[in-house]
């Protein structure tokens, strides 16, 4: 008889332990449902769709993609210029938002050619901010360096090309292209999400 309490008592005790390993388990699984509920939106069907165009390009490969917070992003609406010692834009806007990064590689079709084509397509359905070509954007390391924090994006500063397009939906795009040499071009898309 005691031996059937034992059995029974642990039996009960395993239950326990399994019922609240569920509800452990059903809790974690509601809290990555919620976390991701609060995860940056999809780019809009505009910037989605430049996003995908540029993915499918015979010439691109992506080479890297991310999603970020920033707090505030700086978008250059000027030219890279050096004041008191530190180079940024001499106009910006700050957002504070997600901001979706991706870069191709350019191969077998000039990136000016392709930054030309995309930059057209987007004006087409958006408002156009600002552009610049070749050394009318300032020094080209540092719109890699400040900018984009990324040395892979620094090319000659004649291949430099950028612009900022507003969407109707609040998003804000740059797009950037530039190029080292023949295959070393690369194309920068920047999809801006403000809170």
């Amino acid at each position: 008889m005691n031996n059937t309490r034992n059995t029974t008592s642990t039996v009960c005790r395993r239950i326990q332990y399994l019922g609240i390993a569920v509800v452990l388990l059903a809790m974690s699984l509601l809290a990555g449902v919620a976390m991701a509920s609060t995860s940056p939106s999809e780019p809009t069907t505009v910037a989605g769709e430049t996003k995908a165009s540029i993915s499918n390009h015979w010439a691109t490969t992506e080479v890297s993609a991310s999603v970020i917070r920033a707090q505030p992003f700086l978008i250059p609406l000027g030219a890279m210029k050096k004041k008191q010692g530190i180079w940024r834009p001499e106009a910006f806007e700050a957002i504070q938002g997600h901001v979706d990064r991706t870069t191709w590689s350019v191969h077998g079709e000039a990136v000016v050619t392709l930054f030309e084509a995309f930059s057209k397509a987007l004006a087409s359905q958006s408002e156009a901010l600002w552009l610049c070509a070749g050394r009318r954007c300032g020094n080209a390391s540092e719109w890699a360096s400040q900018v984009y924090g990324e040395r892979l994006l620094y090319g000659r500063d004649e291949f430099m090309r950028y612009q900022v397009f507003r969407l109707a939906s609040g998003e804000w795009i740059t797009l950037f292209g530039t190029a080292r040499s023949a295959d070393r071009q690369y194309l920068h898309l920047d999809i801006i999400s403000p809170d």
